[in-house]
């Protein structure tokens, strides 16, 4: 297949939620697409190699990288990282650019979509007894919602908690709903929406945590 010399390629990564997912976007359509189950040291590279194969591209065509940065699996996340700037400098492109979006914050438009107009905690384990969370009202979320705490979430009455994602020794609260990290297909509907994305200098992953904590209870935004 041959491209014009004008075309723009976007390649669109995730390394969250127990899989990895690849897939090449031109003029913010669908290119091709490539999802495999399991952890992002394996199967990253496949997953990336699999999208420009049937895009019929090649790495240095792509100009605009979007990729997940958590927070979420450090080690997935840091093999993104090393693997997108090891790529950066092996194709010496003049200038690539990068937005970040959150995987919490993708998930939490989810399930905005699906029951817009109640307010809710989406919450994700961080390190044992450590939890991301991230407060949901009427307002879209961003990745500058997202705050850490120590100790069990509490959440107003009535105001449901989701659990995205699981982690040894993290126990979710009494009452809260796992959910599954959202289908790669249902990115493309919140890409264009305002605070989804984050420019960065570099890949980089959201930087939640620290090591200090104070017992906090929630509070969710006004409706």
């Amino acid at each position: 297949m041959s491209h014009s010399s004008t075309s723009s390629y976007k390649l669109l990564v995730n390394a969250e939620g127990g899989r990895v997912d690849a897939a090449i976007l031109s003029q913010d359509q669908w290119v091709s697409s490539r999802s495999i189950q399991g952890n992002a040291v394996e199967n990253l590279a496949p997953a990336l190699r699999g999208a420009l194969s049937e895009a019929s591209i090649r790495p240095n065509e792509i100009d605009t990288w979007i990729y997940s940065g958590g927070p979420g699996s450090l080690l997935g996340l840091r093999s993104l990282a090393m693997l997108l700037s090891t790529w950066e400098t092996a194709n010496t492109h003049a200038s690539i650019r990068k937005l970040r979006y959150s995987g919490l914050v993708w998930a939490a438009r989810e399930i905005l979509h699906e029951t817009p107009g109640e307010p809710f905690l989406l919450i994700s384990p961080w390190r044992t007894n450590a939890w991301n969370i991230l407060p949901v009202g009427k307002d879209l979320p961003t990745e500058a919602d997202i705050q850490v705490f120590e100790g069990e979430p509490v959440a107003p009455a009535d105001t449901s908690i989701y659990v995205l994602g699981e982690r040894l020794r993290a126990k979710p609260p009494l009452g809260s709903i796992p959910i599954p990290f959202p289908t790669f297909d249902s990115l493309a509907r919140h890409l264009s929406t305002p605070g989804f994305l984050t420019e960065s200098e570099k890949v980089s992953p959201i930087l939640s945590g620290t090591t200090e904590y104070k017992k906090w209870t929630p509070t969710i935004p006004s409706v």
